[in-house]
């Protein structure tokens, strides 16, 4: 394997490593929620997103704001492979 493919690899890991983390850290919220206060929590936010009726520009929103949360975890991905590619490869001062 080159550098690069090595550097994707470990980009793609720790960023599947911080999205665990944070789906655990969310899911220790609600456990200590507990059980009534998290089923309101869902019925608040059943009432906020899918209880009103479901017009156009409310899908376009999500659709949107999906591809931009979409494009920020890629652009995190590709910036993080980019630098620990500049790390692995860098030559010490010196080098030839």
């Amino acid at each position: 394997m080159n550098s690069r493919t090595e550097a994707r690899i470990v980009a793609a890991f720790v960023i599947v490593v911080l999205i665990m983390l944070w789906a655990g850290h969310i899911a220790n919220s609600y456990q200590e929620m507990g059980r009534e206060a998290f089923l309101a929590a869902q019925a608040l936010r059943f009432d906020k997103y899918y209880a009103k009726d479901s017009s156009t520009g409310h899908s376009i929103g999500f659709l949107v704001a999906g591809a931009v949360f979409f494009g920020a975890i890629l652009g995190a991905y590709e910036l993080l492979a980019r630098g620990i590619y500049a790390l692995t490869t860098r030559k010490p001062k010196g080098a030839a």
